[in-house]
């Protein structure tokens, strides 16, 4: 052999060599090989073989490793490669970018999909998804707020409402946008309805009312001592004592348990008040001058009442404005949603004309 012949066997045998190892990197970082191999590290759960792949989304912006988590998990659940390729070659989901240059595989670009959320007004939103908090763009002008950019997929996702007027309200849901944005309204009514935070507000304002009352009575019929109540109502309750007092001789209030039907709430449109059946096991007993010409005592054993709060912006809460025990006895038995108060003994007040008040 030559060496001019030589030379051009090498040659050719090194152009032989580069067109296959192009051809062999050509198909390496095919989009065919690329979605293949990227399906088998998601079902392996091989995070480093996908550090380069899933970066930025189809439009540019940059995938929160958040995001990459939990599209990871819910790939790596499908657990057959077929679901998973069938998953990264729908183009409602994914964009599959050819690489540059042969050197570089082809990119898997997700479509980005956000969740928008509409809150009631002065209510504030935040979120959680798998027990990472998430950022919120807030249009404050319409209180709507919008989580994302996230990868096509099913979160379970955790609503946290606080509102001025009925506290905290926990919403769980999982919310899919696997092919399209999701939109929703929390409504108002969501934010008392099945509240239990809010329920035992309520209920710890009526014990409050009915314990204060206790001490009203005991200091003089002064209703001033009233808590949990409208400057309405006092005014109320102070007027009538006022036009009873020439003709009571004492007067003696007790109780020891308030329930109140939660299923009965009702709040109004404007979300000042708010109306419910309540229990409590009252008895009060009035005896009347001589003059009056009855000996026995008045007892008065109505224990169902309609209850109306109304907000109080100073005691930042809601308190009572009127309780109306003429309405019709309820079993409360059948009662389904129930917040409760029994205290350990009998809370008990008298007045009486000739001597000091006393409270038990």
């Amino acid at each position: 052999m030559t060496k001019k012949r030589g030379v051009l066997v090498i040659t050719s045998l090194i152009v032989v060599a580069v067109i296959a190892v192009a051809g062999f990197l050509r198909y390496t970082n095919s989009r065919q090989a690329t979605v293949d191999r990227v399906a088998e590290a998601l079902l392996a759960k091989d995070t480093k073989q996908l550090e380069n792949q899933f970066v930025r989304f189809s439009d540019g912006q940059k995938v929160s490793k958040n995001s990459k988590k939990w599209f990871f998990r819910q790939a790596a659940a499908l657990k057959k490669k077929d679901r998973v390729l069938a998953l990264l070659n729908d183009e409602e989901l994914f964009e599959i970018q050819k690489g540059a240059d042969p050197f570089k595989p082809a990119e898997i670009l997700p479509k980005a999909r956000y969740i928008k959320v509409e809150a009631p007004k002065d209510a504030e939103l935040t979120a959680v998804i798998q027990s990472a908090r998430i950022e919120l763009e807030q249009d404050e002008k319409w209180n709507k707020y919008t989580l994302g950019p996230l990868l096509p997929g099913d979160y379970p996702i955790k609503y946290q409402v606080m509102h001025p007027k009925f506290g905290l309200k926990t919403i769980k849901k999982t919310i899919s946008v696997q092919q399209k944005d999701h939109e929703e309204v929390i409504e108002e009514e969501a934010l008392y309805s099945n509240n239990k935070q809010f329920h035992k507000h309520l209920l710890s304002s009526a014990v409050t009312y009915m314990e204060s009352m206790n001490t009203a009575i005991e200091e003089d019929l002064d209703f001033s001592f009233l808590k949990a109540s409208s400057e309405k109502n006092k005014e109320f309750l102070q007027k009538g004592f006022e036009e009873l007092r020439p003709y009571l001789s004492s007067f003696e209030q007790q109780f020891q348990t308030v329930k109140i039907d939660c299923d009965s709430i009702s709040v109004n449109q404007a979300l000042t008040s708010v109306s419910l059946d309540l229990f409590v096991d009252v008895q009060r007993s009035t005896q009347l001058i001589k003059e009056i010409g009855i000996d026995e005592a008045l007892n008065f054993e109505e224990q169902n009442a309609i209850v109306s709060f109304v907000y109080d912006e100073q005691q930042n809460g809601w308190v009572i404005d009127k309780m109306d025990f003429e309405t019709f006895e309820q079993d409360t038995d059948k009662w389904e949603n129930v917040q409760s108060f029994r205290a350990d003994s009998v809370k008990k007040a008298i007045w009486n004309k000739e001597q000091q008040a006393t409270v038990i």
